[in-house]
């Protein structure tokens, strides 16, 4: 087991801190990077009491998400790829609505033991609608079992989704 493993996301200023202070076969400018990451990760989500932000800045909170998250699942060859249109980086989306859809596609599709992979993220206009596409190359998730999610009136571990489906209606 990796060491990482053990800590979620909010633990990992001490996990870093410990592996620049004790030298854990750590790079200098990746644990910069990485507390780089996780700083404008903390402050976007901090600051997310707006209403609408622009797709710009929802897809450079992912990003800071992504190279956190590939960090943590460095034993998985994990990658990711993000494309966003020029004509739609200012159009306005809800906060932190992408960053749930991410982490189920690292969840369900790449954390496996048995998979890598790859996370695409994809911006563009199709027509006159913005279209956003989140793939891994890994595991595929079951749509029946997406539905019953979405459409369950009780409480479960499985929220981010259904929270994700709920905003948009609103």
């Amino acid at each position: 087991m990796n060491f990482f493993d053990i800590y979620d996301i909010y633990s990992w200023p001490f996990v870093l801190g410990f592996n620049a202070q004790f030298g854990i076969r750590t790079q200098s400018h990746t644990v910069s990077k990485l507390v780089t990451a996780l700083g404008r990760f903390f402050r976007f989500t901090l600051n997310s009491g707006r209403e609408w932000i622009s797709l710009q800045q929802e897809m450079e909170h992912i990003q800071n998400y992504l190279i956190i998250q590939s960090y943590r699942y460095q034993h998985k060859l994990f990658s990711y790829q993000l494309s966003i249109e020029e004509t739609i980086r200012n159009n306005r989306i809800m906060p932190l609505i992408l960053q749930p859809l991410v982490e189920n596609a690292i969840e369900h599709g790449i954390s496996k033991p048995s998979e890598t992979g790859t996370i695409s993220i994809v911006a563009c206009k199709i027509g006159d609608k913005v279209c956003i596409s989140i793939a891994n190359t890994g595991g595929r998730l079951d749509l029946e079992h997406v539905k019953q999610l979405l459409n369950a009136d009780h409480a479960s571990e499985h929220v981010g989704l259904r929270n994700v489906q709920q905003r948009i209606q609103r």
